[in-house]
């Protein structure tokens, strides 16, 4: 009878024995509280960075997101100066300049095309050209287009009367000798209104 009594005595302190708690068990990681919340704080930051950015409203696109852009376009019968105004939901061309084949030869054509259309990609970037105006005029017995500010009572009209300053920094290309200046503008210009006029400005630009 003593030895049935002691074998499941024996049996339950050997259960007890090999009952190792978990949290002394070497082999499993243990976290701090401090550890734990630091994980936290890192998961958080994860997920704050992984969240779409709210778009902005749409008439913020549309007023930042304008491009302007000055080019020659030389796909035509003749090379022409324009300019290209884009934005997410539309794209529209002005035209500036025709370079006309009887007052400039083809290769000078393209060269003045692309030169005027950098020199007024420069006056619009730097946020010049919607008060500067094209004329044309003589600078040192030189026909010339130039580049001026445009006179507050000429109003807001595309063309004008005008005339170059003498003041070579404002020139934008010189014509062949002979030309006369106000004629040949005339003539570049893309279309006309009544009357004879040798100022062109940019009204359109935005």
């Amino acid at each position: 009878m003593k030895v049935q009594f002691i074998s499941p005595v024996l049996a339950f302190m050997a259960l007890a024995v090999n009952a190792t708690p978990s949290w002394s068990n070497p082999h499993i990681s243990q976290s701090t509280p401090e550890e734990n919340l630091s994980d936290f704080i890192q998961e958080e930051e994860k997920i704050k960075h992984t969240q779409a950015t709210p778009p902005e409203p749409s008439n913020f696109e549309s007023t930042y997101n304008t491009a302007v852009i000055f080019q020659c376009d030389n796909s035509h019968t003749i090379p022409i100066t324009k300019a290209r105004i884009s934005d997410p939901s539309s794209e529209e061309e002005y035209h500036v300049l025709y370079w006309v084949p009887h007052h400039f030869p083809t290769h000078q054509a393209l060269e003045l095309c692309e030169n005027v259309a950098n020199q007024l990609q420069s006056y619009y970037n730097s946020g010049e050209l919607k008060e500067l105006s094209l004329v044309a005029g003589w600078v040192e017995q030189r026909g010339a287009v130039c580049i001026e500010s445009t006179p507050e009572e000429e109003g807001v009209g595309q063309y004008g009367d005008g005339n170059c300053t003498p003041n070579q920094d404002k020139v934008l290309f010189y014509l062949n000798d002979n030309d006369k200046p106000n004629d040949v503008l005339l003539e570049m210009i893309p279309k006309r209104r009544g009357g004879i006029f040798t100022r062109v400005s940019f009204p359109w630009l935005p």
